[in-house]
């Protein structure tokens, strides 16, 4: 009897698991963000942005046997706290909320190359009601050369861990998906930009394979104090 019940706990554990990945990276949304839609700058202080973007392809997280790729759309804002240094926050269609820092260390506003750092930190509070809860943590390095102000080539390697964590089915079971990948397209415009854009992870599991065709994405930034 024992055994029985630890199994039911288990198997429960891993239907919710299973239920909240499908909702998360399917149609429905596509949990944390697989995108950038960042140059290597930084807006200055006092200036801050809004922006919006959709990101559809292949999800290294998304079991490819049940949906073949995951679907998402992005609304945000970053502010510039110092000349160097953005804050941000953004969410997407499945209520993931991320908050986001990026520090410019290279190059200046008028600069033809420019890279910074990113770090963000996210997590899906509406899944608590099914007794999971997701998070993440990514380290970005964004880089950009910009021929003229009013176009701009990135690419930007980033390290996301991401995690879902049961409390209420009684195992208390975390799950840990360490994501390794690029994003790299272009952004037109000054005050108003559209961006296109490719991106490509692969988990520990794929042996850093990239095996998955890349996900494309377009944005729209609105710079306002520019």
């Amino acid at each position: 009897m024992k055994m029985s019940n630890n199994i039911s706990v288990v198997n429960n554990s891993t239907y919710y698991i299973y239920v909240v990945m499908l909702l998360c990276l399917s149609g429905i949304g596509g949990c944390v963000s697989l995108n950038s839609h960042q140059t290597g700058k930084t807006l200055g202080k006092g200036n801050y942005n809004f922006s919006g973007n959709i990101l559809a392809g292949p999800s290294p997280l998304l079991p490819s046997d049940v949906f073949k790729n995951a679907y998402h759309f992005e609304v945000g804002g970053m502010y510039g706290t110092e000349d160097n240094l953005d804050i941000g926050v953004k969410v997407n269609s499945s209520l993931f909320f991320t908050m986001m820092g990026k520090y410019q260390w290279l190059g200046d506003k008028q600069s033809p190359i420019a890279s910074s750092i990113g770090l963000d930190i996210g997590v899906a509070p509406l899944y608590i009601i099914t007794g999971i809860t997701t998070y993440s943590g990514s380290l970005a390095f964004y880089n950009s050369y910009h021929p003229s102000e009013h176009f701009a080539i990135v690419f930007s390697p980033r390290f996301i861990h991401y995690s879902t964590a049961t409390w209420i089915v009684g195992n208390k079971s975390h799950y840990h998906y360490p994501l390794y990948g690029y994003s790299t397209g272009f952004i037109v415009g000054k005050k108003h930009q559209f961006s296109f854009e490719i991106s490509q992870f692969t988990t520990i599991e794929d042996t850093y394979s990239f095996a998955l065709p890349p996900m494309i994405g377009f944005g729209y930034i609105w710079n306002i104090g520019k």
